[in-house]
């Protein structure tokens, strides 16, 4: 039955790629890109240090986000007024309206997820993921741990 349920979960997380795709895809966004839009709208003129962080991804990957972003219009890059060796990311008026939709979304997908399960099915999953997601964090730590003098054995890339 355990190895039928991370088959089951292996499945779930593929579709929800998939449907996430489908959707970001129409909005002409890429996985990843509407957390940034979503932080930028609450928290704007981040650097791409600072959005890397709470995006917790690497120095590349945020250049390569914010670029792509900046090309489709959603977000444009301004020099720091008092440091311009500083870059500052901001979300335009375009990142705004698709932010919106990307609420909307959102909130379909919670539609189209949680269809005819009740309340407490639903906590009752919440408390199961979580759970597992702390398993699976707690491994990874023991493992980052075990490499901690070795880190070319480290296969996380998060050791430090």
């Amino acid at each position: 039955m355990r190895q039928e349920t991370i088959e089951l979960l292996r499945k779930v997380i593929h579709q929800n790629r998939e449907y996430a795709r489908i959707k970001l895809d129409s909005l002409g966004l890429y996985r990843g890109q509407p957390k940034m839009i979503y932080i930028l709208s609450k928290d704007d003129g981040l650097t791409k240090k600072e959005l890397a962080q709470r995006i917790d991804v690497t120095a590349p990957t945020i250049t390569k986000m914010v670029e792509r972003l900046e090309k489709n219009g959603f977000v444009f890059t301004k020099k720091d007024e008092k440091d311009k060796r500083i870059t500052r990311v901001y979300i335009s008026d375009k990142g705004r309206e698709i932010k919106e939709e990307l609420v909307e979304f959102f909130n379909e997908s919670k539609e189209v997820y949680f269809k005819d399960m009740k309340d407490e099915e639903v906590e009752m999953l919440h408390s199961l993921l979580t759970r597992m997601s702390d398993n699976v964090s707690q491994n990874i730590q023991e493992s980052c741990a075990d490499h901690m003098y070795d880190k070319s054995k480290c296969c996380s890339g998060k050791c430090k």
